[in-house]
C-alpha cells in the first residue's frame, strides 16, 4: 500500500476504537500510538488483539483497545496486508521480503516463503477451506495448502500479474484486482476468467450481506452476480481514487480516498 493508505488506516484505527469503546457518544478520538512509521495495514485477531503494520517501523500490537502498543518485531520491513484467520494465526505480506507468520499472537515471527518467485507480496487472502492465497507484484497468485509453509504458482488465464488486491466470496470464488482489470477463480485459482477489462486500478474488494461484491479504485463498482458483471456506482462521490473500502454488519460501504 502507498502512503496516502496509511490515513485511512489511522482513520480506520480510531473506528475500531470508537465501536468497541464509545457506543453511545458520536466523536472521534486519536490513537496514543504506535508513532513508527507510516501506518499501512490494521487487523484484529480472534483474542482481540490490536495489530497495526507500518512502512519501515516494524508491527505494532494493542491488547488495550490502542491505548498502548508494544513493537513485535519486523522493523526492517513495508508492510504491505495483514490477515488474521479465525484459528488465530497471523499472516503479514511485506513489499521485499515476503510473508511471516505468527502462532503466538505476535509474539514471534518467521518467514513463510517456500516456492514464492516474488517476495513483492501485495495482497493475502483465505478461502473457506482454509487455503491460503498470496499476490505479488509481478508474478501473480500464489496458493499454499498448508499453513504457508509452502507455496504454487497458480496463474493459469490471469493475463496480469501485477496484483493489488485479492479477496474470497461466500461462494469461495477468488477474486483478483489489477491495473487492468479483474479476475476471477471458481476453482482456487486453478483456473482464472477476466470478468472486467480497463485501464484502471482495482485496489480492494467487500462484500456485503447479500453478496454483493464491491470494488475500489477509480470509484467504486459493484457485481451481483458473482463477479461477473460491474457496474459504477460513484453518485455522490466527489473523489473517485478510492484506495480503501469497507462494509459493516449493517451493509453500510465506506471508502478511503486520496487528496480529500
Amino acid at each position: 500500500m502507498k502512503f496516502y493508505f496509511s490515513l485511512f488506516c489511522e482513520l480506520l484505527g480510531v473506528l475500531i476504537f470508537f465501536n468497541v469503546s464509545f457506543t453511545q457518544q458520536t466523536f472521534w478520538q486519536s490513537m496514543n500510538g504506535p508513532f513508527s512509521g507510516e501506518i499501512e495495514a490494521l487487523v484484529i485477531d480472534k483474542h482481540g488483539n490490536i495489530f497495526a503494520g507500518t512502512n519501515g517501523g516494524g508491527v505494532f500490537k494493542s491488547t488495550t483497545h490502542g491505548d498502548v502498543w508494544v513493537l513485535t518485531g519486523l522493523r526492517d520491513v513495508k508492510v504491505e496486508e495483514m490477515i488474521a484467520r479465525p484459528a488465530g494465526d497471523l499472516f503479514v505480506a511485506t513489499q521485499n521480503r515476503g510473508i511471516f507468520r505468527s502462532v503466538d499472537q505476535g509474539d514471534m515471527w518467521f518467514p513463510v516463503n517456500s516456492g514464492l518467485t516474488n517476495l513483492h507480496v501485495s495482497a493475502l487472502t483465505f478461502g473457506q477451506d482454509g487455503v491460503l492465497f498470496a499476490g505479488t507484484n509481478g508474478s501473480g497468485v500464489f496458493k499454499s495448502t498448508d499453513d504457508g509453509n509452502s507455496w504454487s504458482p497458480i496463474n493459469h488465464g490471469l493475463t496480469d500479474l501485477h496484483i493489488q488486491a485479492l479477496f474470497v466470496d461466500s461462494k469461495n470464488n477468488l477474486f483478483a484486482g489489477t491495473p487492468t482489470g479483474i479476475f476471477k477463480s471458481s476453482d482456487n485459482g486453478e483456473n482464472w476468467i477476466q470478468v472486467f477489462s480497463g485501464g484502471q486500478p482495482f485496489r480492494q474488494f467487500a462484500a456485503n450481506s447479500k453478496g454483493y461484491i464491491f470494488v475500489a479504485g477509480s470509484g467504486v463498482r459493484v457485481s451481483i452476480d458473482d463477479g461477473m458483471t460491474w457496474q459504477e456506482i460513484n453518485k455522490g462521490l466527489e473523489v473517485t481514487n478510492i484506495f480503501s473500502l469497507w462494509v459493516n454488519d449493517r451493509d453500510d460501504i465506506f471508502v478511503g480516498t486520496y487528496l480529500k
